[in-house]
């Protein structure tokens, strides 16, 4: 085998286990914060559903404060 041989395998098999590692990585991440709240709301006694709706924290996903924002970029459209 080449060194130009060594060297590409080499090189494909550490960006394969690099590419892996930065996609599962930050999954494992999300599913461990995810298992932590639905761990933490049935501890006090929430229903599970409350982890995955907004709240007042949340302002951008709330509808009113989403049609806010839409008329707002509207109007600013409107007067350029």
């Amino acid at each position: 085998m080449s060194i130009y041989a060594a060297f590409v395998s080499g090189f494909y098999r550490r960006t394969g286990a690099l590419a892996f590692v930065t996609g599962v990585v930050p999954m494992l991440i999300v599913f461990a914060v995810l298992i932590f709240h639905i761990m933490n709301a049935r501890r006090k006694g929430v229903p599970i559903k409350t982890v995955f709706s907004a709240d007042l924290r949340w302002g951008p996903e709330l509808s009113t404060d989403r049609l806010r924002a839409f008329h707002e970029e509207r109007a600013a459209r409107v007067n350029d």
